[in-house]
């Protein structure tokens, strides 16, 4: 059970990093005179949405890729995965922050999300497991 609850985050992960890779990942919204706004969709990867001061997003994309090598890591190694649930975690919370302040709200971005949090969930399922073997 241990070494299968390893490998479980890993589809989640990977696939929202594939996801953040997307030209519609992420809007960025542009007002021009007269107050028209124009929606233009960039990847999470783009360095547009950092020259106008949205770091979250490269920020998300790195702890994402940083989740998936420590995945990777825990599972040959056996470890506990503590880095991981921290990377993750800080991919969720930038990823959220930028779709509340800064607008870069689409339904690929809830997606990856929701996959973040997805496998979080099951980080937690594997630390409540470990817990649980080591009291008995």
């Amino acid at each position: 059970m241990k070494k299968t609850l390893n490998w479980i985050p890993f589809p989640f992960v990977t696939v929202a990093v594939f996801l953040m890779m997307l030209p519609s990942s992420a809007k960025a919204t542009w007002t021009i005179d007269g107050g028209v706004r124009i929606n233009s969709y960039h990847s999470y990867f783009d360095f547009i949405h950092i020259a106008y001061a949205n770091w979250f997003l490269i920020i998300s994309a790195i702890c994402a890729i940083l989740g998936v090598f420590f995945i990777l890591y825990n599972a040959f190694n056996h470890k506990k995965g503590k880095p991981v649930l921290i990377s993750v975690l800080i991919s969720v919370f930038s990823s959220a922050v930028s779709m509340l302040f800064f607008n870069t709200v689409t339904t690929v971005s809830i997606i990856i999300t929701l996959l973040l949090v997805i496998s979080m969930g099951f980080h937690y399922l594997r630390f409540r497991t470990v817990i649980a073997q080591k009291e008995n």
